[in-house]
């Protein structure tokens, strides 16, 4: 990831597990050793200020039952990528499943999706790739790119 960007990152799981992270405010500094790295991202990036958690609107799921198994939650990063954290989250709630999307002002964009395989492995995905610029795009629109 590039300087200074926005994330916004999919968390789908069971709807208790989701209820416990909405309570918690997703994990708290002791369930991850009070790790100085984790606990400055969650402060900085995950914090009230910094982070919205929206729960998705519950609907019938599969089970005939009416639930919301879905948290979006966007927050800004400045130069730090949050993957530890990340890793993190699936290490303590290994039901479920994230995926984040981000780009930063500089065009940087990607995803990077993770879950628990059933023997405790993880399986994390990752892709990046340049856009578009704001920059550029203005550049582009009035003509005066080059």
């Amino acid at each position: 990831m590039g300087l200074d960007g926005s994330n916004y990152l999919t968390i789908c799981g069971p709807h208790r597990t989701l209820d416990t992270m909405e309570q918690t405010r997703l994990i708290t500094a002791e369930e991850v050793n009070n790790d100085t790295d984790i606990v400055f991202l969650m402060e900085n990036y995950f914090s009230e200020d910094n982070c919205k958690i929206n729960r998705v609107p519950k609907q019938l799921n599969g089970c005939g039952q009416i639930s919301s198994n879905v948290l979006r939650i966007s927050f800004n990063f400045r130069n730090i990528e949050p993957t530890d954290f990340f890793i993190a989250l699936l290490r303590k709630y290994p039901d479920c499943h994230i995926k984040n999307e981000y780009n930063t002002e500089m065009g940087d964009s990607g995803i990077w999706i993770g879950s628990v395989n059933g023997d405790g492995s993880l399986n994390i995905q990752s892709a990046g790739w340049v856009d578009i610029t704001m920059d550029e795009m203005v550049f582009d629109d009035y003509g005066l790119g080059m």
